[in-house]
C-alpha cells in the first residue's frame, strides 16, 4: 500500500508539475501536428507537455504552447506564439511582420529558425505521385514538357523524369518553369494569374548536383563549366546560386530590379564525376544556400513592408554549361504562407494589432483553418440582478435554449451560467468584442514530442515538435 500510494502521489506531482500528456483533437496545427477530425483514416497525435519550459524562463515567438483558451478556460489549446508582449505586429504577404509597439521603427520580418522553417515547408515539385522511373511513359513526358520549357541549342537537356534531368554537354542551355505558387495549393498552379494576391514568394529549391563525363570536344575553352539555380519570386527580387568547377567561381547573388545587391563567395566546387547537395532558400526575407548539409551564406534581402513586389511572374531556372551534369532529386517547397484575415477588425489586417505586456499573440499552423488570435471575440451579457455573463461568440457557442425559457452557457471560467429570457437587462445590451490575446497566466507548458501514433509503421509520426 505505501508503494502503491508513492507511486500514485509522484505520478500526479509529475503530470501537475513537469510533464502532461495530451491528445490533439483538431487540424488547426497541421502540417506541424494533426488532429482527430483532421482524416478520418488516422488518429490524433499525441504529445508530451513541458510545464517546466516556462518556470525560469518567457515564452518564446514561434513556441508551440499547451494554453487555457482565454474564452472557456475548462477547455486547453494549442497554437503557435508569433506576437510577444509590447509588440506592434502586423501579417503582410504571408509573412510575420514586427516593431516595438509605439515606436516610429521600421516594421521587420519576424524569421523562423532552422528547425522551426524545416517544419513548416509544404512540398510543391515534384507531384506527389510516384511515376515511371524509366521515364518511357507518355503522360510523364508530356508533363514534363508543360512544366518546364528549354532555352538553347536543340537536345541539350534531357528530361529523364520528375527526379532526373540531365544536361548532355556543351553550349549554355536553361531549364524553365513559370508555375505560379499559391498559397491555397501544394503545387504548380497554370490557370491562375501570376499576380494573384496569395502567391507565395518563401521557396526552397534542393537538388544533387552531379558532374559528368569530361566537356564534349570542340567547346570554346574559355567557355566556363557552371550550373545556375535563380528563384525568382516576383517583378523585383531574384536569387541566384552559382556552381562552378573552379571554387572560386561558385557563389550566391541577391538582385533587385536587375541590379546586384550583394554576391557572397561559397567555397565549394564541382570536382570532375564529384556532386554536391545544394539547397537555395528564399524564407522570411532572407537568401539562404547550404551546400552538403552546411549552410555557406546568409544574405538579407532588406525587403519593406510598404515595398510593391511587381507580381510580375514567378519563374525557376536551372542554366547549365560546359560539362554534362545531372540535377538528381529536385525538390521545391513553398514556406507557411500566413492570411492576414482577422473578425470584424478591418484596421488590424490593414495596421496590424499592438499587443499589451504580458499578453501573447497565437496562430495556427494550418492558417486557412484555425480558430486562433485573429478570430476570437467575447459577449458579454449583463442580467437584471447586476451580474454579467462572459462567454465565446465564436459559432456554435452561444446560449442553448432550454425548456421554460431558460438558456445555458459556459462562461470564460469554464462554468455552466443559466437563466431565464427575463432576467435579461434591456438596458444594458452588452455586446460582443474581440479577444486576440493569451495572457501568460494561462500558458500550462511547451509542447515538446509526438509520442502517439507509432503506426503503419515504427516510428509513426513520433518526433521532437518545433
Amino acid at each position: 500500500l505505501e508503494a502503491f500510494a508513492v507511486a500514485v502521489i509522484m505520478a500526479l506531482v509529475i503530470k501537475h508539475f513537469c510533464v502532461e500528456a495530451f491528445k490533439i483533437p483538431t487540424g488547426s496545427m497541421v502540417p506541424t501536428l494533426y488532429g482527430d477530425n483532421y482524416d478520418p483514416d488516422r488518429d490524433g497525435d499525441r504529445i508530451l507537455v513541458d510545464k517546466w519550459a516556462y518556470l525560469f524562463a518567457d515564452p518564446g515567438r514561434w513556441d508551440i504552447p499547451v494554453f487555457r483558451y482565454p474564452l472557456d478556460r475548462s477547455r486547453n489549446f494549442i497554437k503557435r506564439i508569433v506576437g510577444l508582449p509590447g509588440e506592434h505586429m502586423r501579417i503582410h504577404a504571408g509573412d510575420i511582420w514586427t516593431k516595438r509597439a509605439g515606436s516610429d521603427d521600421e516594421f521587420e520580418i519576424a524569421r523562423k529558425p532552422a528547425r522551426v522553417r524545416d517544419q513548416l515547408f509544404f512540398p510543391v515539385y515534384p507531384p506527389a505521385v510516384e511515376e515511371d522511373a524509366g521515364g518511357d511513359d507518355a503522360a510523364l513526358r508530356e508533363e514534363l514538357q508543360d512544366t518546364w520549357n528549354i532555352q538553347g541549342p536543340e537536345g541539350a537537356w534531357r528530361l529523364a523524369n520528375h527526379a532526373r534531368y540531365e544536361f548532355l554537354g556543351g553550349p549554355e542551355a536553361t531549364l524553365v518553369t513559370r508555375h505560379a505558387i499559391h498559397a491555397d495549393s501544394d503545387e504548380w498552379d497554370w490557370p491562375r494569374p501570376y499576380y494573384s494576391r496569395d502567391v507565395v514568394r518563401d521557396v526552397r529549391v534542393r537538388a544533387t548536383v552531379t558532374r559528368g563525363p569530361p566537356r564534349p570536344a570542340g567547346l570554346d575553352a574559355d567557355e566556363p563549366d557552371r550550373v545556375t539555380f535563380t528563384w525568382k519570386p516576383d517583378g523585383l527580387w531574384e536569387t541566384v546560386l552559382v556552381l562552378s568547377t573552379k571554387e572560386h567561381e561558385s557563389f550566391a547573388i541577391l538582385r533587385r530590379d536587375g541590379g546586384d545587391l550583394e554576391t557572397v563567395p561559397l567555397g565549394a566546387a564541382l570536382a570532375p564525376k564529384g556532386s554536391l547537395d545544394v539547397v537555395l532558400e528564399y524564407v522570411d526575407g532572407d537568401m539562404r544556400v547550404s551546400i552538403d548539409g552546411t549552410e555557406r551564406c546568409v544574405v538579407p534581402d532588406r525587403r519593406r513592408i510598404d515595398e510593391d513586389t511587381g507580381r510580375s511572374g514567378q519563374a525557376l531556372e536551372i542554366r547549365a554549361v560546359g560539362s554534362p551534369y545531372a540535377i538528381t532529386d529536385l525538390r521545391i517547397d513553398r514556406d507557411l504562407y500566413y492570411e492576414n484575415k482577422f473578425a470584424y477588425r478591418s484596421e488590424w489586417q490593414r495596421d496590424g494589432i499592438e499587443i499589451p505586456e504580458g499578453a501573447y499573440f497565437m496562430l495556427g499552423d494550418n492558417t486557412s483553418q484555425s480558430s486562433d488570435s485573429r478570430k476570437w471575440r467575447i459577449r458579454t451579457l449583463h442580467l437584471r440582478d447586476g451580474t454579467s455573463i462572459q462567454y465565446d461568440d465564436g459559432p456554435g457557442h452561444g446560449p442553448d435554449w432550454l425548456d421554460g425559457g431558460m438558456k445555458e452557457v459556459v462562461d470564460v471560467d469554464g462554468v455552466t451560467r443559466r437563466w431565464h429570457e427575463d432576467d435579461e437587462d434591456p438596458d444594458r445590451g452588452g455586446g460582443a468584442d474581440n479577444a486576440p490575446f493569451v495572457w501568460r497566466e494561462l500558458i500550462v507548458g511547451r509542447a515538446f514530442l509526438v509520442f502517439w501514433p507509432l503506426a503503419p509503421e515504427f516510428p509513426g509520426r513520433l518526433r521532437f515538435i518545433h
